[in-house]
């Protein structure tokens, strides 16, 4: 498939603050390359390094030479996480309320890499804004590519011919040509679809997953929770959270529910085995350039699995029909989150850790001086403050006459240098009534169902399986006052 790389160029809006760097040209040779990868709905544990049984090795060798955070969160929902990471802020701070775009109060992470002198590249979905001055244009990404897309970059209907996640790498990989002929440095936010959009087409060698889902759910689910423990992702003592009690027996169940929950699996790890081929095509790309080690690539997801998928085809009743006729359609898969987020229990759009615990890889040949885990509290905002401690760039306290907040993160980098990193004092969810707030060890949740609020020692109990409640009331009372202290103040509902 053909695809096109356009380039729109920005006058005013995106040269604002472009003052605060001196001279591009004397210090752009010396910045480091980014690359943000953003996964859209991928489990906790669906790379093969860090437990799954699905073929990442292109992952697996950055998570293998680079850093993995086991304890790196996102804010549960899609737009919400967009948002964190673009400005370092919690949504609500730089949400404006009903259309969910970026409001005057905040910059983007684009603009801020943009006047420090980076070319910025969006790649896939843009969820902060459609209208002027709130697309991906006007908040510093003046270089975009996304087929098939609204005005928003939400994903429409997709053709059954189109490779997205192949599309969007070309565009990439074209990206860092053009700037490897001006020397510039580049800063790219590559959001992939997938596996949130499974496509059923990219099936090269499925049948190569088939031995590995004909166990059954409960055994996928053991041997990722045994491979997370053996790799160091999960304490030696850490329980697993119960399998789903509405699912029967594997050997019990109806063969044609096998075949279902077995094709749906095939699909779903033949797309995030498809993902991380495209990511090995732009590891070999910056090899090629010569740019591999100057090039930081971070490699997280948007929020946990989902607990309903659905497979969108062309508006054509005929196609669709033949679709669900072969099998092709997947609809709903109940026990696919309690394996994707293995060991966890909940998922996308919740503030329990199967909601908001993402994976998350850096890495960084020549700026990582030593490969590891880490298991210390780190969050979607720490990415813009570690973006301007790399990138150089200033963060000013106002803009055009608007008062900016001061940015929430963390900067993330002295775990590349093996520093003693800042922590975080605090870190607060808050979604459709769902709420939690975590310090050090500790982490307060509030469903929108519970009668009160349950406390849980993330550290020895990351799947929150024993509330500490009766145990603990002086923590609770103390964290729930916190809670609403900083809900006040950041505007999230308490």
């Amino acid at each position: 498939m053909k695809y096109t790389f356009k380039h729109v160029l920005l006058f005013a809006p995106l040269f604002l603050f472009s003052c605060t760097i001196v001279d591009h040209d004397s210090t752009k040779a010396l910045k480091p390359n980014v690359i943000i990868i953003l996964a859209e709905d991928l489990g906790y544990s669906d790379i093969a390094y860090l437990g799954s049984e699905i073929n990442t090795p292109n992952l697996d060798l950055m998570a293998e030479k680079g850093l993995v955070l086991t304890h790196f969160y996102d804010n549960a929902g899609s737009f919400q996480t967009t948002a964190s990471i673009l400005t370092g802020l919690y949504p609500p701070q730089c949400m404006n309320e009903g259309d969910l775009s970026l409001n005057n109060q905040c910059l983007s992470i684009a603009e801020l890499m943009n006047a420090a002198g980076y070319s910025t590249l969006l790649a896939g979905t843009w969820m902060s804004g459609d209208s002027v001055p709130n697309t991906s244009l006007y908040r510093g990404f003046s270089n975009f590519v996304y087929p098939g897309y609204n005005s928003q970059g939400r994903l429409g209907e997709p053709s059954l011919s189109t490779d997205i996640s192949h599309f969007l790498s070309s565009g990439v990989i074209d990206f860092i040509d053009s700037c490897d002929k001006t020397h510039n440095p580049f800063f790219i936010y590559l959001s992939y679809p997938v596996p949130a959009w499974s496509d059923p087409m990219i099936r090269d060698d499925s049948l190569k997953y088939l031995a590995r889902y004909s166990e059954g759910w409960v055994k996928t689910r053991e041997a990722r929770y045994l491979k997370l423990i053996n790799n160091g992702i999960l304490g030696i003592n850490e329980n697993i959270s119960a399998d789903d009690p509405e699912l029967p027996d594997w050997d019990q169940a109806d063969s044609s529910l096998k075949e279902d929950w077995a094709w749906k699996m095939e699909t779903y790890a033949n797309s995030v085995e498809h993902m991380d081929q495209e990511i090995g095509r732009i590891l070999e790309e910056l090899q090629k350039k010569g740019k591999a080690d100057n090039t930081l690539i971070i490699f997280f997801s948007d929020n946990g699995s989902r607990i309903v998928r659905e497979q969108l085809y062309e508006n054509n009743s005929s196609e669709q029909d033949s679709a669900i006729n072969s099998g092709l359609y997947a609809k709903t898969l109940d026990p696919e989150p309690r394996i994707t987020n293995t060991p966890f229990k909940y998922y996308s759009q919740y503030v329990r850790e199967g909601g908001i615990s993402s994976p998350f890889i850096a890495y960084w040949p020549g700026g990582i001086d030593e490969a590891g885990i880490s298991s210390m509290p780190t969050h979607v905002i720490d990415i813009l403050p570690t973006m301007l401690e790399l990138s150089g760039a200033i963060y000013p306290d106002t803009l055009n006459g608007n008062a900016i907040l001061p940015f929430e993160g963390i900067s993330l980098l002295p775990f590349f240098t093996g520093e003693e990193p800042e922590e975080h004092e605090y870190l607060i969810w808050e979604f459709e009534g769902r709420k939690a707030l975590r310090m050090e060890d500790y982490k307060i949740v509030f469903d929108e169902n519970d009668e009160d609020w349950q406390i849980y020692d993330i550290e020895s109990d990351r799947c929150e399986l024993e509330n500490l409640a009766e145990d603990a009331p002086q923590e609770i009372r103390g964290m729930k006052k916190i809670f609403k202290q900083e809900a006040n103040r950041i505007g999230l509902k308490d």
